[in-house]
Order: C-alpha cells, then structure tokens, then sequence
C-alpha cells in the first residue's frame, strides 16, 4: 500500500518539494511539534495517508470523500485510543430495560434531523481517552432532556466518565447503558460548564453532596429502551429519539472528509459508540465524537444501500426523560458563533464569554476551555497547567503559567516541565 500511494502521488504530479511543504503546513496548522526521529515517522505516515486520500478522491464513481485531518499522523495503535467500546460480551441489558415497539400506525417521517429540531448540542471531541460510551450516553441524554423539558443543555461526559465503574478507569472502555443506570441511581448529572472534560485530570467521583451543582432541573430519569436491530426499528427510533448506537470502524473511516460513506461489509465487531441523530431515504444522520473539525462538522453520513451497515442497528439504544415540574429555573444556553485561531495548537480558541454550546469541554470564568487537537496526544508529551485555560507542550510556555500547580510541575514561571 505504501510504494502504491507513492506512486500514485507521482502519477498525479506531487513534487518531493511540494509534498514536504504540505507537510510542514499541516504540522503548522495542526500545533504539532515533534523531535527528529518521530518527525520521520509522521513524515513516513502523512505520505502514505495523503496518497490514499488522493487516490480515493480521484475514482469518479465514489459516494464520500477522504480528507486530511488530525488521524492523518496517526499510526494504527494511536488511532485506536479514540475508539472505546468494551467487549460486546459486557454489553447485556441491565435488568428493567424496556423493549422499543413504535407506533407502526403513525409510521415515520420521510426524513428526520433532530440537530435542526433542537434536540442535539454540537459535537465535542473525546480525545486519546476510550470515553467514546460517555458521549454517546450525554448526547442521548441531552436529546432526551430536551424533548421533555424544551430546553437543551450540554451535560458532562467527565462525571459519567468517572463515576460509571468504581472499579476501573473510564478510559478503558464502557458501555451508555451503563453511564444510564448511574444518572438513574443518582438522578443526577452535571453540566459541561460546571464538570469540563478533561479525562487527564483527577478521575475521583466527588459529585454528590453539593460538591458540584446538578444539571438536572424539572426532570428525571426513567429507564432506557432497547431497538430491535433492524433498519426499521432503528429508523422508527430515530423519528422520536436521538439515539446511542454502536459501530465497526474501518481504517478509512478515520480519514472520512464529507458525503454518504459507503460503510462496512462483513460482521465484525463493534469498536465504538456514536450517536444516530437523523436520516433520510439514502443515508442516516451520525454525530461523532471527535471534534468539529472532523467529517462534517463533527458528523457523518452512512449508506443505507447496505442493511445494518457498520452494525448501527445491533446496539441501539436512548434513555427515557419525564418532565417532572419543581419550580426550578430552567433555561436554554445562548448558542454563539466561534472563531478558528490559526496556528494555535488548539482548534478552537474562544476567548470572549461563553456557553456550553459553542465550547467542547465546557465554559469556565466566561471562557472556553481550549480544545488541544488531539495530534498533541501522539507522544503523551502533553500536559495541562492546573487551573490553565490552555494546552501546551513540554518545555512550551504556557498562556497561564502562573496558575500552573507547584506540585506538579517544576516551573511555573516559565515552561510547562514536568
């Protein structure tokens, strides 16, 4: 595959010259440093992945599109680490679950789009964490919430992350029935501004008791319900829930850039969780969880040529919310349009005051919590100041260096060692 998309690039016309200044750009672009030896690597990756994105492009009878993007540096195993479903032999019902049966008399919509009817927030990014479960789980929650109480609101993916298992690391894999029956037993959950995600950061479940506000206002939890796994069922599903599902992921799904992807042949496992947000005749409607600047805004269309395709009709699921009034204020969070700061080593660098809504990990003192491309994850070189609203790499300097914890890192004054 290799020396085939070299010499594909060849056969195109891309230079050596042209190829390494590309190179350099996208290193640039994305905030991504390395050292020599590591910069062969992802020189030796970026060749490779560019050709089979070029060669993909150019079949005039493709359906969707490959791109460039922050897995493009990426080996197999790194790439990996943004999945995050335990083993399918872990994923039985919990006890209660109720069995999905719609009203076939009604029958369905000819499309549906639940981000444009209000009911899903915009797509975070669960880094090199395998908290996948834990965005899928939030986001059905969140259109759940919505439907029953008519206000949308980002919740945390980090409680659920670090309260799901009491017996070992959320980032390790789970299941969102799981992360369920946790809102359920607690009737709690908080919201993103008041529980951002940092899955690198102390993974204690203190919660409770006050120690950080509940989100939940003039609803409650119920139960879950379980799809049958057919297209039918899932579509019938979808015409009245935002849905949590799971996947097969193929090498080139990671490199999906825009269109109708074509899918998964075959049966293998799933490897992550995603949410189903919409569909229409030809395609359904997904909402990823690695960052915006991924797919299509954060989303992805799947072919409904193949039946079950990729297995998103095998796991679905979606919590059940009642509107339960308490007198409690309840408001929707002003959604505002961001801004792309170029060349920041954060895709997303808001600095004017925030919601929840236009930040991935949340709103804190009126500013959004930087989002790091993941790229900065390759190495494990990096690493947060405490209390810092950025990201930064060892021996960088840190934009709030002062905030920085001695007991974590030797300097504060000056750079980020740890």
């Amino acid at each position: 595959m290799y020396l085939t998309t070299l010499l594909f690039l060849q056969t195109v016309g891309v230079s050596w010259a042209t190829l390494r200044s590309d190179f350099e750009g996208f290193m640039a672009e994305n905030g991504v440093s390395s050292g020599r030896q590591e910069l062969r690597l992802r020189y030796a990756l970026y060749k490779e992945r560019r050709g089979e994105v070029e060669q993909h492009n150019h079949n005039p009878a493709r359906t969707w599109n490959m791109a460039l993007n922050k897995f493009s540096l990426m080996t197999p195993a790194e790439r990996g680490l943004y999945l995050g479903l335990s083993n399918e032999t872990l994923s039985a019902d919990l006890p209660g679950a109720l069995r999905f049966e719609s009203d076939v008399v009604l029958g369905n919509p000819a499309a549906v789009d639940n981000v444009k009817l209000g009911f899903v927030t915009r797509p975070k990014d669960q880094r090199s964490c395998g908290s996948c479960w834990s965005f899928a789980a939030t986001a059905a929650f969140e259109g759940a919430y919505a439907r029953a109480t008519g206000v949308l609101k980002s919740f945390s993916e980090k409680e659920l992350l670090d309260c799901t298992y009491g017996d070992r690391d959320g980032c390790q894999g789970g299941w969102y029935q799981d992360a369920w029956s946790y809102v359920g037993r607690h009737q709690r959950l908080a919201l993103l501004r008041d529980a951002p995600y940092d899955y690198a950061k102390d993974r204690a479940c203190n919660y409770d008791g006050g120690a950080v506000p509940d989100g939940i206002k003039n609803a409650r939890y119920v139960n879950y319900y379980t799809v049958e796994r057919t297209d039918a069922e899932l579509e019938r599903a979808v015409a009245r829930a935002v849905v949590a599902v799971a996947m097969t992921v193929k090498p080139d799904f990671y490199q999906y850039g825009s269109g109708i992807y074509g899918g998964c042949p075959g049966h293998e496992r799933v490897h992550h969780a995603v949410t189903m947000v919409g569909y229409t005749r030809d395609s359904w409607k997904v909402k990823n969880s690695w960052g915006r600047n991924w797919g299509e805004g954060g989303y992805v269309r799947f072919s409904r040529s193949r039946q079950n395709n990729c297995r998103l009709a095998d796991y679905a699921k979606f919590p059940i919310v009642e509107f339960q009034e308490r007198g409690e204020a309840d408001a929707a969070e002003e959604d505002k349009e961001r801004r792309r700061v170029p060349n920041h080593g954060c895709s997303w660098g808001d600095d004017y005051p925030c919601s929840d809504l236009n930040c991935n990990y949340g709103c804190k003192d009126g500013t959004c919590w930087s989002q790091c491309n993941a790229l900065c994850g390759i190495t494990g070189a990096v690493q947060r100041c405490e209390n810092c609203k950025e990201w930064c790499w060892l021996a960088a300097k840190c934009s709030k260096h002062e905030d920085c914890a001695p007991h974590k890192y030797n300097s504060c004054s000056s750079s980020c060692t740890v």
